[in-house]
Parts: structure tokens; sequence; C-alpha cells
């Protein structure tokens, strides 16, 4: 039987018949033309042969569409299929396998109709998809996210996962109930902390919660209950860089753990996912970090031009997504004795907040990589290509590179579970890590 478009087989008649009510949504009228079922666009669309195929395949993807706001299909072309094998998904797609394929292409689902010619310029959307699915998410209701950046020159770009990006390539597609964008590449669902830190060279923060004890607070993967205790989800992160760990890496290598923790946790904001479009000027985040005589709870944003601060440090990485939130890399380390510092936008790098520390840019490569050691590795830790990360700044737009200068094996206690481990090894552009 086909329905709208779609073949429906006859033990789903009441799926198909549901489905039938799914896309009604109020009649849109183009001049004196109703606009067509998505079914019907999907078909006309010759280079959408492959994403159609798989959508037919998969009935269930269009049952979890939303009856009433709108949506928009993140429609990857043929060739973005053919160009599976040449990207990070090489090593996860099975367009065979519904645990893998349903998931991903839930991902291409925005919960809203976002419309590409309405995107302003350089003000990227934090846009939430389909995809709920806790194996791969620890976002819950909201889904994970996308973002997407109308850039100079009329190019449309939709980064997920690792830094990846997709390039719109037909826009607005109108069908009742929502819009379809057809792109160049499929989107990758963000992957677990420890691959997303190393994806972006941020091994010290990465090796500085592991040395702290807050790794597998952070990383677990959802909200319920662990051993008894009850682990949040939806993180902001704001990173320090490894030159931000270089500076002051006397002082907080000679920290006793707690102390070290207390440091990190004043780096972590609790049930939000922060973009950075919400970090607007003069406010305030609590974070992890717990109230004490002479400590700071609360991070604060400050902004000059284009340039965002958290405390005085300058993010210089913004909006990079990961399985449980979103992470900002800024370019110092946060200092909860010093909670608010306000930073001088004339400088192009602002100074460490910690006493003693290193503000010789020219002998940063002396420190070598602070906190690696206590990367849980089997082989061979992670090295970076070079022995310091230059300390420069950059405006805060969407952060879209990632690094394809590290190498490690590492096998961290609390990595994701099931296919998230799949996911892991996709989502790292350039780094290869066994289990996570």
């Amino acid at each position: 039987m086909v329905i709208g478009g779609f073949s429906v087989r006859p033990l789903k008649l009441f799926g198909a018949f549901f489905l039938l009510n799914l896309l009604p949504y109020a009649i849109c009228v183009v001049g004196a033309q109703e606009l067509p079922d998505l079914g019907t666009v999907l078909s006309r669309e010759q280079d959408l042969s492959t994403y159609y195929e798989l959508i037919k395949k998969y009935p269930q993807i269009l049952l979890q569409l939303p009856t009433s706001g709108g949506i928009t299909l993140i429609a990857p072309s043929n060739a973005a299929f053919a160009n599976i094998p040449g990207t990070p998904l090489n090593s996860l797609w099975a367009a065979d396998k519904p645990e893998i394929a349903v998931p991903i292409l839930l991902y291409h689902v925005l919960a809203s109709s976002l419309s590409a010619r309405s995107l302003a310029v350089g003000t990227p959307v934090y846009a939430p998809t389909l995809l709920r699915d806790p194996a791969w998410t620890s976002l819950g209701a909201g889904g994970q996210a996308i973002l997407v950046n109308r850039q100079p020159g009329n190019v449309v770009v939709f980064v997920s996962g690792g830094g990846t990006r997709s390039t719109l390539r037909k826009a607005d597609i109108a069908f009742k109930g929502g819009l379809v964008q057809i792109v160049d590449n499929l989107l990758i669902p963000p992957g677990p902390l420890n691959v997303t830190l190393a994806s972006f060279q941020d091994l010290s923060f990465l090796g500085a919660l592991y040395a702290a004890g807050l790794y597998d607070e952070l990383a677990g993967h959802g909200g319920g209950a662990t051993n008894g205790t009850e682990r949040s989800s939806n993180y902001t992160i704001f990173a320090p860089s490894i030159s931000g760990f270089q500076a002051v890496n006397t002082t907080l290598s000679n920290l006793a753990r707690e102390a070290l923790a207390a440091v990190m946790r004043y780096h972590v904001v609790p049930s939000q996912v922060l973009p950075s479009t919400a970090l607007t000027n003069a406010t305030n985040h609590s974070t992890l970090a717990a109230a004490s005589d002479g400590q700071g709870t609360q991070l604060h944003v400050h902004r000059a031009g284009n340039n965002l601060y958290i405390n005085s440090a300058q993010v210089i990485q913004p909006d990079i997504l990961w399985a449980g939130g979103i992470i900002h890399i800024i370019d110092n380390v946060l200092n909860p004795n010093v909670p608010d510092p306000v930073p001088d936008p004339e400088l192009s790098v602002q100074r460490p907040v910690f006493e003693g520390a290193v503000d010789d840019v020219a002998t940063l490569s002396e420190t070598g990589l602070p906190f690696t050691a206590a990367l849980p590795c089997s082989v061979s830790c992670p090295v970076a290509s070079s022995a310091t990360v230059p300390r420069t700044t950059s405006s805060t737009t969407v952060g879209t590179s990632s690094s394809k200068a590290l190498a490690a094996r590492c096998t961290g206690s609390s990595g994701a579970p099931g296919v998230m481990n799949a996911v892991a090894g996709a989502a790292a552009v350039g780094v290869v890590l066994g289990s996570v």
C-alpha cells in the first residue's frame, strides 16, 4: 500500500494512518497552490533519491515528527552518502542497521522550522534535533543539537560533532509542515567528552579532569543514577587551552587533588547548554564549584566588541558540541579565588590569574604538556604536534575546525556505553582512541 508517497506494510496500517495525520499542520498556500506533502517533495528532488529511500525504509523516523510547530529536514544529497568513505562516519554508518541509521537520520531533523534565508550573517544558531536516544546523547528532551551559521558570501554551514562542516546546497524547499535543506555531507552526532577534547587538542584540560577525579562525573552518559549517585547532565564547559595550563603549571601541579578539583569545577556550568550567543554581557552563571570562604562559585561574562570573555579569560574557540552539552575553549585557567577579574580588551592575550604564572610565551614550551600524564593510556600517551600551542586570539565565531595532529590509544573508564563507542571513533577527526 502506498500512502502519501510512502510505502506502508499492511501490518503497519495503523501507523500509516497515524502518519497521514502527523503532517497535516495548517494548510499552507503559495500563491494559489497548496504546498505538497513531504513524500512528494522528496520524490521530486532527484539529488535526494538515496535519502528518500532511507526515509521510506525507516518509517519510524516520520512517526517521531512533532505534530505542530514545524520541522526542518537537513537532507544529505546523493553525493553526501557517496562521500561517507572519506569522512569520520566511515567506521560508523550502516544503512541496513536501524540502531545506527535511525539515530543518525533523526540528528538531521530539527525540531523547528528554520529558514536558511532568514539567518543573520555571523550569528550562529543553536538548533536542537530529534536525536534524543540516551545511547547517543545525555541532553534528554531537548535533543542533541547542531550549529547553523550564515557566513559572508551567502554560504550556510551546518556544524556537527567534531567540528564537522556540512554546506547548504539547496535552501528552503517548502512542504506541508516545514522545510527541507539539502547539504553536501552527513552530520555527525557529537561524541564523548574525551574524544571531543582530544579532537580540539585540549589534552591538558582533559588530563586535569582525570587528575582531579572529575572525568567520570562529567562524562557519565545520561542523567540517571549510577552506583547510587545521581549524575547531572547538560553541561557547559569552559576548557582552558594547553598554553593556558602551561602558564600556570607550576602552581596547579602542586595542588592537592581536592584543591585541583575545586579549580576544575569552577570551569563547569551544570544543567545548562549555553552557546556563545546565550553568553550575554554582564550575566553570571553558577558553576559546580562549592561555596566556601574566599572562593567564587559564579562565572561572569564580559563582551568587548567581537571578543567574548569569561571572567578575564578570552573565548578563543566557541561552540564545540559534545554528547553532554557544549564546550568553549578559553585562553587561561580560571581561578575561583579571583572570581571576577576584568579583562583588558587592549591585550591580545589576557594575563593569567594565578600567582607565579609564566607570562612569557617564549618559555612555555619548557613546561611540556601539563597533566597529560594523568590520561589513562594503555600503550602510548597522546602527544600534540608541538610542545606549545600558540597563545593567539580569535573572534568568537562558530568553531569549525578540528586538529589532525594527535594520536592516542586511551582507555578512559567512563565512556558512553554501547553504540557511542562507535560514535567516538567517528567523531575523532585525526584522533584514534581505542575504547572510551
